[in-house]
């Protein structure tokens, strides 16, 4: 069996004093999530740790569309799906040729343009927000998933 040293003991406990307020920090917006969700209306913002009637009927309200602003829910979360799972595979796409081509193929100026390519998150996103608007608008791309989707796969 291992014996326990004062160093050991003490790294144990540094961790956990800092885990356990890191693991409350994350878990607590969960909790008020799962709180909000199954509270009934005029209890949602009671104060109490878990409501008195624990009820799924918000979740009807959502699924079925029985409030004025959840009147295209069905058509919005396809849209968001939709887009997210497009940005992630050209991203993904792009950034593996990307990387097969700067790290297999010792390409002149590879370093360059991978280290040019790590400087453009310095440019705050919203510098680029006017430019891309006047690009899309010029290919008439203006109000349309696509031009979501170009916009944030740049």
């Amino acid at each position: 069996m291992k014996r326990l040293t004062l160093k050991a003991v003490a790294t144990e406990a540094k961790l956990l004093l800092i885990g356990i307020p890191l693991f409350l920090w994350s878990i607590i917006p969960v909790y008020h999530m799962i709180l909000f969700a199954i509270s009934p209306r005029d209890t949602a913002t009671s104060g109490r740790l878990w409501p008195t009637h624990p009820t799924l009927h918000n979740f009807e309200v959502v699924l079925t569309e029985q409030h004025f602003y959840l009147n295209h829910f069905w058509l919005q979360f396809w849209n968001s799906l939709f887009i997210a799972v497009t940005v992630g595979m050209i991203t993904l796409f792009v950034s593996t040729a990307a990387a097969f081509a700067i790290s297999r193929l010792k390409v002149r100026g590879g370093r360059l343009v991978m280290n040019l390519a790590l400087f453009t998150y310095f440019i705050p996103a919203a510098f680029l927000a006017v430019p891309m608007y006047k690009t899309m608008g010029n290919y008439g791309l203006l109000n349309s998933q696509w031009s979501l989707i170009l916009a944030m796969v740049t």
